[in-house]
């Protein structure tokens, strides 16, 4: 008696798992791999263009998350973003960059900025223009990956 109570008890632990963990996912259906939140840049500005000022080149991207199915709810579909890279065209005038980001968690349908260094002070190159293609990385509280691009025009003075 005691082994049937005893697997009866452990069967229903695991469908209550599967239920809770039913509960708790969203509907990607067979796209399990692919976060709900989708990033939308709102605004881009870019400080730091001189090249006497002695400061870095930065750009402050403001941006919204949002839900691509419109049923993502719970918290684990909130956003991390981890890091970003930017290629600059033409290549020959400042060097390409890597870096992170702590962004903390953005909750679906909420709102962050990302400051992000550019060009090191000192890399600038007075009266010329460029163009960076900056890609942030994260992921979602489920670990499924976040990025987004945008471009960023640079013109040093």
């Amino acid at each position: 008696m005691k082994s049937v109570t005893g697997r009866t008890l452990r069967a229903a632990a695991v469908g209550l798992a599967l239920v809770a963990t039913g509960l708790a996912c969203n509907d990607i259906g067979n796209e399990g791999d692919r976060a709900e939140a989708v990033v939308l840049v709102t605004a881009a500005g870019v400080a730091g263009e001189g090249v006497a000022d002695g400061l870095n080149t930065s750009v402050t991207l403001s941006l919204t998350v949002e839900d691509r199915t419109g049923s993502a709810g719970s918290f684990f579909n909130d956003v991390v973003f981890l890091n970003y890279s930017v290629v600059f065209s033409p290549t020959a005038i400042v060097p390409d960059v890597t870096g992170l980001v702590n962004s903390g968690y953005v909750p679906i349908g909420g709102t962050a900025t990302l400051t992000l260094d550019l060009v090191a002070s000192g890399a600038e190159a007075a009266g010329s223009t460029v163009v960076g293609t900056v890609s942030v990385n994260g992921q979602d509280v489920n670990g499924r990956p976040v990025s987004f691009s945008h471009p960023v025009a640079i013109a040093f003075f």
